[in-house]
């Protein structure tokens, strides 16, 4: 809570001149301080015949009255300002408006203002003061430093609020070989009768080249909430096998809000669209989650849900969603970094051949052998029990098991310019023949952020 200096009040609340100011064209800290040095009118001698003395004497007496008046109201109104700071300013206002000369009132409001965060108000309030009243020198010091005071604030503001938004992005060109572009058996067999593939349905390798751009902002109007929003568009061209080629184009965005210096919650909205081998599909989806973290350990628990629609009709079988309930762990200890993930899966489409559960388990490990040099290794299986026999080809349910290993390494060429070599390599196991599959990856990946 922002407080003005104390003596302002000490000193506010005694009597001074309401005369206004006859100074111009000077700055308001100094035309106040030369008025302190001129005669005031008050000092020159007044006629002595009694009908102006008790002229005189009904004035200060009305004036008395209503410094009075004004102290028993802001003695009613300034307690319940603590609680509702919008209503005792909208009073206030309301009040400087039959009594404008009131100027304790306008350095009441002023402070309201102040303590509310509205600076340019409150320093228009104190302005307004300074311009039309002759104030004490007690008072004119205090009320100077409570205007320095509201103005270095209403910098540092000013500077909070550039400092409240932040964006960037990065760019990356990732040239890559793939073992299996089009992620077919390497067998014709694919085990039932009389069916062989063509050998254009077999493993295929080609060569690619990718085009990634993300931009994100984040926007944090309190220490409390924090909001994210991002975009990333995705390409990738083979040069034999188009069939392969994939787009995407994702849209992220979601609040963070801070419960404590521990929990977070936090929620996303996401949508994304793909297109390969002239089928175009539209993800929509929304994560809840809750973070835990104290010092170098994070602990993260998600859902979500996301639903799945092809636009194509002749696939809206395909169609439906998937739910999904996930924990994390990450803890940090350079030059370590270490990730476990456990995600439980369901999926329901319209043709329960495409439904599934699945259970998936990842490890990540990260260390850093210099500043600008570190390894990444990562692994990651997922075990899917479809719903329904994949008719016609077999009479029983697909049941698989996908085994995902990676290792990178990443040097930074500079602040904003990196470097990083990524292998992978991709195994899938079905007691279905026609989803058996190898693949591997390569790529060599030029990443600018900026």
């Amino acid at each position: 809570m922002k407080a003005m200096p104390v003596l302002l009040y000490s000193c506010a609340v005694l009597s001074y001149s309401l005369l206004p100011v006859t100074a111009h064209g000077q700055s308001t800290e100094t035309s106040l301080q030369n008025r302190s040095g001129q005669k005031s009118p008050a000092s020159v001698p007044l006629l002595e015949s009694s009908p102006f003395k008790a002229q005189q004497l009904k004035v200060q007496q009305r004036k008395a009255q209503q410094l009075e008046n004004h102290g028993q109201w802001l003695k009613q109104l300034l307690p319940a300002a603590q609680e509702s700071p919008a209503l005792a300013i909208s009073q206030l206002i309301q009040r400087l408006q039959d009594y404008p000369d009131w100027h304790r009132g306008r350095l009441e409001l002023a402070r309201l203002y102040y303590r509310s965060g509205h600076y340019r108000a409150a320093r228009k309030s104190v302005r307004k003061v300074v311009e039309t009243a002759e104030l004490p020198p007690p008072v004119q010091r205090n009320v100077l430093a409570f205007y320095r005071q509201i103005l270095q604030a209403e910098q540092a503001s000013r500077k909070t609020s550039r400092n409240r938004w932040q964006v960037g992005g990065q760019f990356s060109l990732i040239p890559g070989y793939d073992s299996n572009a089009n992620t077919g058996p390497e067998d014709q067999d694919i085990g039932v009768n009389n069916i062989q593939l063509k050998h254009s349905a077999l493993a295929r390798s080609d060569h690619y080249q990718t085009s990634q751009l993300q931009l994100y902002s984040r926007y944090q109007p309190s220490s409390q909430l924090r909001w994210l929003a991002q975009i990333q568009a995705f390409r990738r061209d083979y040069q034999h096998y188009d069939d392969a080629d994939l787009t995407s184009l994702q849209l992220m965005a979601g609040p963070d809000y801070r419960l404590n210096d521990n929990w977070i919650l936090s929620t996303r909205f996401q949508f994304n669209r793909v297109s390969y081998d002239q089928t175009t599909v539209n993800y929509s989806s929304l994560e809840p989650g809750l973070r835990w973290q104290q010092g170098a350990h994070l602990w993260q628990l998600h859902a979500r849900y996301q639903d799945r629609n092809y636009l194509a009709r002749r696939q809206s079988n395909q169609d439906g969603y998937t739910q999904e309930l996930g924990l994390r762990y990450h803890w940090r200890q350079k030059p370590w970094q270490l990730q476990l993930g456990l995600r439980l899966l369901e999926g329901n489409y319209n043709d329960d051949r495409y439904s599934y559960q699945a259970r998936e388990v990842e490890g990540q490990l990260r260390y850093r052998l210099t500043p600008d040099f570190s390894l990444r290794a990562q692994a990651r299986y997922r075990y899917s029990d479809y719903d329904a026999a994949e008719k016609p080809l077999y009479n029983d349910n697909r049941k698989e098991g996908y085994l995902t290993l990676r290792l990178a390494g990443r040097y930074q060429i500079t602040p904003s310019l990196a470097l990083e070599l990524v292998l992978s390599d991709y195994d899938n196991r079905a007691n279905h023949a026609l989803h058996d599959y190898d693949r591997q990856q390569a790529e060599l990946a030029l990443r600018w952020q900026f």
